[in-house]
């Protein structure tokens, strides 16, 4: 339908006597409508530090984890007995033994096929 000068002359005079009946609605709303939720307080994790919020996989890994915050003169040390290192942890002074005093024949030689250097981790050797 095609629509001339008076017909549009209409619908814009018919459109601002319909804007002034109907209420402003940025005055009828709240603005506490608009804004977003507040975030829910982050869970706390069963292994979680309570004061670096570092999360750990179980209670004893957490206990040892606990030994960083404490004062170094105060924290139980572990001596290697062959190198006389010092560790932080039985944990650590067990892997130190592991991976640095192995005896000759327990030691992996993994040679490289390409090259033939040896290495004692596939992981070394990729």
């Amino acid at each position: 339908m095609k629509q001339n000068a008076t017909d549009s002359a209409f619908l814009v005079q018919e459109g601002a006597e319909n804007a002034e009946k109907q209420p402003d609605l940025k005055q009828d709303s709240d603005e506490e409508d608009f804004l977003p939720p507040e975030p829910e307080p982050a869970k706390k994790h069963p292994f979680q530090c309570e004061i670096c919020d570092k999360i750990l996989c179980n209670k004893q890994t957490l206990k040892v984890h606990a030994l960083v915050h404490e004062d170094p003169t105060k924290r139980e040390t572990f001596r290697c007995e062959i190198c006389e290192g010092i560790f932080k942890s039985r944990v650590a002074l067990r892997y130190h033994l592991k991976t640095q005093h192995v005896p000759e024949n327990e030691r992996k030689k993994l040679p490289c096929p390409t090259c033939g250097r040896i290495f004692k981790s596939d992981e070394g050797r990729k």
